[in-house]
């Protein structure tokens, strides 16, 4: 999160199912943008990055494979 004058602008991952479809992808994010946009009126803009959960499990080590949902 970048603060800006009296506005803040906000880069986040969510981490999805790697078998949904681009489409899929791309709707999430926005759900997950207008949420954050509505919820903090001081945020001014969200880049929300989208990571396959399947590409975060090969990046963990073995005994930390607890995905939250």
């Amino acid at each position: 999160m970048r603060k800006m004058g009296f506005s803040f602008y906000v880069d986040l991952h969510i981490v999805v199912n790697g078998n949904l479809t681009v489409r899929e992808g791309h709707k999430i994010a926005h759900r997950v943008e207008d949420q954050v946009l509505k919820g903090v009126p001081q945020v001014a803009e969200v880049l929300v990055h989208v990571e396959p959960e399947e590409e975060l499990i090969d990046k963990v080590p073995n005994d930390e494979h607890q995905v939250q949902r």
